[in-house]
């Protein structure tokens, strides 16, 4: 009986959906196997619940993906109103992420501090890697719950360390690493995770 009623829910806010946001095409699938292939063998990220929320990684991607697209009966837990608003603010939350993957680095002698902005260098050698990680992490943190933000600073670690590794020194690394911390405060966020 409940889930007629939310089906039948699903079709009229699917019908009602008019006043969209313009869709957009994230694939995330792709950018899990990018971004798992960037970390080699210290991470899966398909095929298993890496978080531990409850849901595979691709499927929590994909139901983002699906309510970014728009295509189809919307989910029964994303509302028009809320489709719309993850439309509009998930590009907010790519570009947070490219503010938040930025640090500040004591390169010492003669170069003193710089700044190191972790998705402009994953651009400048790997376009396809810098935009993976930058929409993974995006995606994560737009329908985050608490625990997904950590389970997400521990793969921005695990990347800024791979991508930093060659650049920087271990030290100025562990530098970078401890400035980095995305709080979903920072995000417009559409799980429980800016509920805390």
């Amino acid at each position: 009986m409940l889930g007629r009623f939310l089906l039948g829910c699903c079709v009229l806010l699917a019908a009602a959906a008019g006043g969209r946001a313009e869709a957009l095409d994230v694939d995330f699938d792709y950018h899990l196997f990018v971004v798992e292939n960037f970390l080699g063998a210290e991470v899966a990220l398909r095929g298993v619940d890496g978080d531990g929320n409850g849901l595979w990684e691709e499927d929590q991607l994909g139901m983002l993906s699906r309510v970014l697209w728009g295509a189809g009966a919307l989910e029964p837990c994303v509302n028009t109103a809320a489709a719309a608003a993850i439309q509009s603010h998930y590009p907010d939350n790519a570009s947070q992420v490219a503010t938040d993957l930025t640090a500040t680095v004591d390169m010492g002698f003669p170069y003193g501090t710089q700044t190191i902005h972790v998705i402009d260098e994953l651009n400048s050698s790997d376009p396809e890697l810098a935009d993976a990680l930058q929409n993974l992490v995006a995606g994560y943190m737009t329908f985050a719950d608490a625990v997904t933000v950590v389970y997400v600073n521990q793969l921005v670690d695990l990347a800024v360390e791979k991508a930093l590794t060659g650049v920087l020194d271990a030290t100025q690394i562990a530098q970078v690493q401890s400035q980095i911390n995305l709080n979903a405060n920072s995000y417009y966020t559409y799980g429980d995770a800016g509920d805390e």
